[in-house]
């Protein structure tokens, strides 16, 4: 049964610090001219390579990826900063984030590609596209990654090679969720699974509900299990649910949920208590049932136009 939580002051302090400090690095971040090389222009740079006929279409993924994270970065210090939520930036994520993921499911299946998704690369890219509100990028997400439990993609199979599918939580509640809504089933005793989904099993059990005190607590949980979870360990002893830092203050996973609810017409609160909900990345973007506006990507359109050439219909390209 879910609790009544109140956040504490230590909660708000950690929050509150949080907030200072990565505004500081973000800034600094976008400020150094390497940044900007390494992640937005060399990935770009793949992108022209690719199209001029060079080998190197397994580095689609990967360079739809580092776009993403530039653009991850100019939304999070944009809204730090006391801006604004830049919704063109995030779109530009859910566009990047959503062709990384098809674009490695496809070469798996093909064998052009060995290794592919890591569970919380996983969990990020199908939570973006939900938050954004794009239902057919949603639906592609959600079945490559339903038969990508089974293939290299992210090879959660139970194998004592590796107990990789125990290690995040939040990635099987958001595959959960995902697939109650396509009603799609998952044999959980096949995969490398945690012994606990604390506190996610206990929203999964009523995440339909229409109590919004009760979804108000499901939130103010999640919350704190982000918080306590989003730190690295520099010794590599611990295994933390949020270790980027860019995600430190961006509860996708919680946002994600909400949305879903959204679609199933399920009504939310307006606002949460807790600190991680408050400061300007804890703010659900865009309107309930208005998704964003796709964006302008024309190198990247060209890229996928070639590459379901290749791949005839391989991954589907909505426009608006």
């Amino acid at each position: 049964m879910l609790s009544k939580n109140t956040p504490s002051i230590e909660t708000t302090k950690f929050i509150n610090k949080k907030v200072n400090n990565l505004k500081k690095e973000f800034t600094e971040w976008l400020a150094h001219p390497n940044s900007k090389k390494l992640f937005l222009d060399d990935g770009k740079e793949e992108f022209g390579l690719y199209l001029k006929g060079e080998d190197n279409i397994n580095l689609m993924g990967l360079a739809s990826s580092e776009i993403s994270h530039w653009h991850l970065m100019t939304y999070s210090h944009l809204a730090l900063t006391g801006s604004s939520l830049d919704y063109q930036a995030l779109a530009l994520i859910a566009r990047h984030t959503y062709a990384s993921t098809m674009f490695d499911a496809e070469l798996i299946n093909k064998k052009k590609m060995t290794s592919g998704l890591l569970t919380t690369e996983a969990s990020f890219n199908l939570s973006i596209a939900i938050i954004s509100g794009w239902g057919k990028e949603f639906r592609a997400l959600v079945r490559a990654l339903h038969a990508g439990l089974d293939t290299k993609l992210l090879d959660l199979r139970i194998t004592p090679k590796h107990d990789k599918g125990t290690l995040y939580r939040h990635f099987w509640f958001l595959v959960h969720l995902a697939c109650e809504v396509e009603e799609l089933t998952i044999d959980t005793s096949l995969y490398s699974y945690p012994k606990s989904l604390a506190p996610y099993d206990e929203v999964l059990a009523d995440w339909k509900t229409t109590d919004l005190g009760k979804v108000s607590q499901m939130v103010q949980r999640m919350a704190d299990f982000h918080a306590q979870h989003s730190r690295e360990d520099s010794r590599g002893r611990e295994v933390y649910e949020f270790e980027n830092e860019e995600r430190w203050l961006f509860p996708y996973e919680i946002f994600a949920f909400l949305r879903l609810r959204e679609w199933l017409g399920l009504k939310n609160p307006h606002e949460f208590d807790h600190p991680l909900m408050q400061q300007p990345l804890g703010c659900l973007p865009c309107e309930p049932g208005i998704p964003l506006a796709r964006p302008e990507t024309p190198l990247l359109d060209q890229v996928i136009a070639k590459f379901n050439q290749q791949y005839p219909n391989s991954i589907p390209w909505p426009k608006d």
